[in-house]
């Protein structure tokens, strides 16, 4: 029969979707029949005329109808929320709370996220802002062995000669110079950039305009902060402000200030300056001009023009290379580079890359968004869990319920929204909760991680959208299961008892058993990584860090910092508590020194020192001789350590003078070559201990200045020493502050990720338990209701309170130690790896499997023993009439 016959059939199944089953049929039949009629009468067009004339009549009022009858339902649905949540005041305030601090921590973890993904966003220019990065290649398989930011200076001017897609570029070169206003003085680090860094990054200037506050070589740029710091209120453009590198003054003229950059950026600076002066503030006049050989040491950042890729422009960096590096690359294969390719080569890092490309030496990585996010996740499931547990243990009070419902016709789909409309209302009030909470939390997660998160942070779009999503499907995972489950039962199995709910659900346990093995698994990764931890900061380094004074010299040549430490030393040395006094160039036990670019892949570390060194620092000389005391820096002497002996296999007794063929192998400077070896030092830890102990090298060659003079004090008397240490300073020294720090201190510091870390799964792990414990107390209330006959019988037969508590608690036990046993295999696999991170780390004893045991044990019976013992100890004619 021909379709036209019948009315519009998705109109028509539209309206019907409106009523229920009954009308449904009789509006059908009605609509047919008079179609029909209205069809064979009249024709097609009449017939359809007066069905639309119908649709559009009847729309309104079922819609409305509809719109009725579910607010009705929904205020019924709310009203038997509301009146489920007062009546189980208790097990409310525990599944909100447990919600609560879930949804807490997961806000909390959404905004470090948030801010981790935000870092260099906020440049206009960020999509053609990119970072020059070398990278070195392996000369065994030509993999990547090395990235690294660091450029030549002087390269940076001939990249927009050859590349002409470039349209900016600019050097990001940091110094460090004493800068006077007036009689404001304070040791700067101090930035040399190039003219066209404001045009190319959206740092807000304050003061002036982004095409000539960087005209002229004597400009200064101040930050917001540091305009303060020098001039406070007062308008410090135009003003004139010393700035000293080495022995010479320059006179800079203020023409510019600029917003503090946001903690969001890579890119941080208090004071720019011209790169003109580059070469003055190194000391190293031919430094923008010439590729000096061996020197990489600024970053370099470029804007493309628009419509290039930097694809388009890394094609040519091979080129590149070729013509401008031709003699480090002749260098390097006499060094043993045998492949046909360049050594080394460049690319493109995006800006919105720099902080988080783990691949670029210091780049953060993900690492820690996937550890927060991992540990939030952990703590809100938790919750859910308790949620989903807590709900079937009610259910036993709602059966009688379920079953009425069931009985006068409510249908399956009705009590699963009912109970999803409770789940999601409980929801809606631990999130509110949960905001108020974070914004409590705040300070104190900003003193854990680091960050300077702040309340305006939450009501920014996506965060807002990142917790309603996250309020929806906390509301889901929390109420399916218990909505499934407590909509299924049976009106009778209802009533003949037969209900499988709370403890003696197969899922509850398993649930409960779920909880723990997360629990336990984030107690004992807190005891090992505190361990961990404490293992590094007390390790004994090979020297003496305590009371080792670190003073900065300031100074730009080797006579220079001669100078200074000859007559600080002198000035000192009558004071009692001075033990020793020492010098050295290249950072001491703090740094961390990337991968060597040397073809035969061995790190060596050379720093130049003064003849006092080793007994400064107590260090142990195995073989030879230490230098003589007092000697000048113009002997060709060298000490080395046993790490050196051994990587080269060279022998101490037949003498060993540094010549080409050990330089070519090390990658060391040529100034090395013809120097003494007279003594081997026991092996001490002079990086930090994220690197195993590697080669090194010693000298008393004058080719650099002395950066640090090391002062070794009795610990008795810091205070006043330190004192005695400033004024000697002012005297010998007047024009610049006195900068220092204290070994042991300092590398205390070195692990304040570390430490942030372990105090944040310090805290979870509490959290966790006490979330878990939560659930156990809320399940054993349950329990103990449902069972308050059982036990009045068995006290009635003779059951003594230890019977009947054990009889209660031993479940309990039962699950926290098959928790252990499933945990303990799982985190030593995990710790295993993580702890293969640290060259040096404690061993994973059984130690920490017992105490997780006890503690985990010992919290859960704690958490019902009081519940227990007030149900063992109540009279039996009380526990029969129980209903």
């Amino acid at each position: 029969m021909n379709k036209k016959a019948y009315p519009p059939k998705k109109a028509l199944n539209f309206l019907l979707g409106f009523m229920d089953q009954e009308e449904q049929e009789s509006f059908k039949e009605y609509v047919s029949s008079v179609y029909g009629e209205l069809l064979s009468k009249k024709g097609l067009k009449a017939a359809r005329r007066w069905f639309w004339s119908q649709f559009i009549r009847s729309l309104p009022g079922l819609v409305i109808t509809s719109m009725q009858g579910g607010l009705n339902m929904l205020l019924n649905y709310l009203k038997v929320a509301i009146r489920n949540m007062t009546r189980k005041k208790l097990m409310t305030f525990i599944n909100i709370s447990g919600l609560m601090l879930g949804v807490s921590c997961c806000l909390l973890a959404v905004l470090y996220v948030s801010d981790e993904l935000s870092y260099d966003r906020f440049h206009e220019n960020q999509d053609t802002l990119f970072r020059v990065t070398r990278v070195s290649y392996d000369n065994s398989d030509g993999s990547i062995r090395h990235r690294d930011p660091d450029m030549v200076p002087a390269m940076a001017k001939d990249l927009t000669e050859f590349f002409p897609d470039i349209k900016y570029q600019t050097l990001f070169a940091p110094s460090t110079g004493v800068v006077r206003y007036q009689d404001k003085i304070f040791r700067e680090r101090i930035h040399l950039v190039n003219a066209p860094f404001f045009q190319m990054f959206s740092f807000p200037l304050l003061k002036g305009s982004p095409e000539s506050v960087l005209s002229s070589r004597n400009d200064i740029i101040l930050t917001k902060s540091c305009s303060e710091k020098y001039f406070g209120n007062r308008d410090p453009v135009g003003k004139t402000m010393q700035v000293t590198f080495g022995k010479e003054m320059r006179d800079f003229i203020v023409t510019g200030v600029s917003g503090d950059p946001p903690k969001n950026s890579s890119i941080q600076f208090e004071i720019l300056i011209h790169i003109s002066n580059l070469p003055w503030a190194y000391g190293r006049p031919d430094l923008l001009q010439t590729y000096a050989a061996g020197w990489w040491g600024t970053p370099i950042f470029v804007q493309l023009k628009e419509g290039v890729s930097a694809a388009r422009v890394e094609q040519r960096f091979h080129p590149f290379t070729r013509q401008y590096f031709a003699s480090n690359i002749e260098r390097w294969r006499a060094k043993g580079w045998s492949r046909e390719g360049n050594p080394f080569s460049f690319y493109l890092q995006p800006i919105k890359d720099i902080y988080l490309d783990v691949g670029v030496y210091h780049g953060r990585g993900v690492a820690s968004i996937y550890i927060l996010m991992g540990i939030a996740v952990m703590v809100l499931l938790i919750a859910c869990i308790n949620f989903t547990n807590l709900s079937l243990g009610l259910s036993s009070t709602r059966s009688n319920e379920i079953g009425i419902r069931k009985v006068i016709g409510a249908e399956k789909k009705q009590l699963v929204f009912q109970f999803w409309g409770e789940s999601l209302m409980m929801t809606f009030v631990a999130f509110g909760g949960g905001i108020l909470l974070t914004l409590l939390l705040l300070p104190t997660f900003n003193t854990l991680s680091g960050k300077m998160l702040n309340a305006d942070a939450l009501l920014k779009m996506q965060n807002l959208a990142s917790g309603a999503v996250l309020m929806v499907v906390t509301g889901f995972l929390a109420g399916s299961y218990p909505a499934f489950i407590m909509a299924g039962f049976q009106p009778v199995e209802i009533m003949k008892r037969r209900l499988a709910i709370g403890m003696k659900s197969g899922v509850t346990k398993a649930l409960v058993v779920f909880q723990f093995i997360l629990s336990v698994s984030l107690i004992l990764s807190t005891m090992l990584l505190s361990d961990q931890l404490s293992f590094l900061i007390n390790k004994d380094l090979g020297y003496e860090k305590k009371g080792l004074v670190v003073v900065r010299t300031q100074e730009r040549t080797f006579q220079e910092s001669q100078r200074l430490l000859n007559t600080f030393r002198n000035r000192i040395a009558i004071y009692p508590d001075i033990k020793a006094v020492s010098a050295c160039n290249a950072p001491f036990g703090l740094a961390r020194y990337p991968r060597s670019s040397n073809p035969e892949g061995i790190d060596c570390h050379y720093n130049m020192v003064d003849s006092r060194f080793v007994g400064t620092l107590g260090l142990h000389v195995i073989e030879g001789r230490d230098f003589i005391q007092n000697a000048d820096n113009s002997s060709n002497e060298a000490l080395v350590n046993q790490s050196f002996i051994n990587a080269l296999g060279l022998d101490l007794e037949s003498g060993i003078l540094i010549d080409q063929e050990i330089i070519d192998r090390l990658g060391i400077p040529d100034y090395l070559n013809q120097t003494q070896i007279v003594g081997v030092l026991e092996d001490f830890h002079f990086s930090v201990l994220s690197h195993e102990i590697f080669p090194a090298i010693f000298h008393l060659r004058p080719v650099s200045p002395f950066t640090r003079i090391l002062v070794k004090i009795g610990t008795k008397n810091i205070p006043s020493t330190m004192r005695y240490l400033e004024e000697a300073w002012k005297e010998v020294q007047p024009d610049k502050p006195f900068v220092h720090y204290f070994q042991d201190d300092a590398l205390e510091n070195l692990y304040q990720s570390q430490k942030r870390w372990s105090a944040i799964i310090r805290y979870v792990s509490i959290l966790t338990i006490f979330i878990a414990c939560l659930g156990i107390f809320g399940l054993t209330v349950n329990m103990i209701n449902r069972r308050t006959k059982e036990i009045g019988i068995r006290k009635v037969l003779g059951a003594g309170i230890y019977r009947v508590m054990y009889l209660i608690m031993k479940e309990y036990m039962i699950l926290v130690a098959l928790a252990n046993v499933i945990a303990w295999p799982l985190v030593w696999i995990i710790m295993q790896k993580v702890l293969q991170n640290f060259p040096y780390r404690i061993n994973i004893g059984i130690k920490y499997f017992f105490l997780s045991g006890v503690i985990s044990m010992a919290v859960a019976m704690g958490t019902v023993l009081f519940l227990v013992i007030k149900a063992a100890a109540v009279n039996p004619v009380k526990c029969l009439r129980h209903e």
